[in-house]
């Protein structure tokens, strides 16, 4: 095999692992230039021209330009995702504030549906997480990815954004999608969806996993993610995408 090697930018989490296994696997190992990003800064760099296939959160679609979604694959859940929620000590209905971690635009706009329609509440909004120790008055905090494993035992309260969002329409969640830009290799969405195929075979078979606290990452993997990209969540994906539209014109 061989050839191809374009730049591939992929989210730099521990729910991409499958994704990377099959990338790193000996067979397909050369085939791309593998740039490592959060959510946000995969989208950046798409859109600046540093890469020509990428993993980006689907709150960024509308702002990028000149690509296609691809692969029967994506990051995404069916119910609680576990690893992007909101946090506080004290009901959320209490607090003023949410600071909103800024690594994915999806989970911000995520949160602002699931605050204004669910909870009917207008916090203010403040970008990035402080450091530290976080036990402000009246504040609530949203943490995606790793960050949520590391600072979870931190607070006394836990709003799962996967399952707010399945109570709220009955769908799954796509978090982030694969897309490539028009005009570059037609020919990587059926190379793309083998290997991911393959990843996800050897993360199932895996039985030497990394451990948290609370959970083995198999289990993280396979309880809480869901990666493939069917029909539901293509209809979900479309819903979210039309509930920021409408966000965007109120604001």
């Amino acid at each position: 095999m061989a050839k191809i090697k374009e730049k591939l930018v992929i989210v730099s989490y521990h729910n991409t692992t499958p994704f990377m296994a099959g990338l790193n696997d000996e067979k397909y190992q050369d085939l791309f230039d593998i740039v490592l990003a959060t959510p946000s800064n995969c989208a950046r760099l798409y859109q600046e021209g540093q890469a020509d296939l990428a993993l980006v959160p689907v709150g960024a679609l509308p702002d990028l330009q000149a690509f296609e979604v691809i692969t029967d694959y994506c990051i995404g859940c069916n119910g609680k995702v576990y690893s992007v929620a909101m946090f506080s000590n004290q009901p959320i209905e209490e607090c003023t504030h949410i600071y909103m971690d800024m690594d994915s635009l999806t989970s911000v706009k995520l949160a602002r549906i699931v605050l204004e329609e669910h909870f009917k509440l207008d916090l203010t909004e403040i970008s990035g997480i402080p450091k530290g120790k976080k036990d402000e008055a009246k504040a609530a905090y949203l943490m995606i990815g790793d960050k949520v494993f590391e600072n979870e035992s931190d607070f006394a309260y836990k709003y799962d954004l996967g399952e707010l969002w399945k109570a709220m329409t009955g769908l799954p969640f796509a978090f982030a999608v694969w897309i490539r830009r028009i005009g570059s290799n037609e020919n990587v969405e059926p190379l793309l969806n083998e290997i991911f195929e393959h990843g996800l075979s050897l993360c199932q078979n895996d039985t030497d996993t990394f451990t948290w606290e609370k959970m083995t990452l198999k289990e993280y993997l396979t309880d809480y993610i869901s990666f493939d990209f069917n029909a539901e969540k293509k209809q979900a994906k479309a819903l979210f995408l039309s509930k920021v539209a409408a966000l965007e014109l109120i604001s």
